[in-house]
């Protein structure tokens, strides 16, 4: 009974399959639908802002503690930080949700290191949130 239902679900996947790549929606090689594909283009996007604005907010705050720059540019370059770490929260929520979405559409799944890292990179602003927050 169990090796039955498997095979009509694994003809039935087969199928939809077939449907897709008939209305040219699968792309050649990958075996998943562009849809998958362009969310998985921007998973990998959202990752990597996050981790160029969190850089960015990084080294401006090294520069602001060990420099010692004159107050005005003290206000405008902390402003710039913060409205820096603002697009890394919003970028690593975007890249955890682009994450889940898809690693349970795809067919392949990521490997796992990277999902791993992905997930790290996106917590890794709201977890700064809770160390600012519980030293404040």
């Amino acid at each position: 009974m169990t090796k039955r239902r498997r095979s009509k679900a694994n003809r039935a996947a087969k199928g939809a399959h077939a449907a897709a790549r008939m209305q040219g929606d699968i792309v050649r090689g990958s075996g998943e639908t562009r849809a998958i594909e362009a969310l998985t283009v921007g998973w990998m996007l959202s990752v990597m802002a996050t981790i160029g604005f969190l850089l960015g907010f990084v080294m401006i705050r090294i520069y602001l503690a060990a420099a010692q720059p004159v107050e005005q540019l003290v206000v405008s370059f902390g402003a710039f930080a913060d409205i820096l770490f603002l697009a890394a929260i919003v970028s690593g929520l975007a890249s955890l949700v682009l994450a889940a979405v898809v690693c349970r559409n795809s067919q392949t799944r990521p490997p796992l290191a990277i999902i791993r890292g992905a997930v790290s990179i996106g917590l890794l602003p709201l977890l700064i949130v809770l160390v600012r927050i519980a030293i404040a």
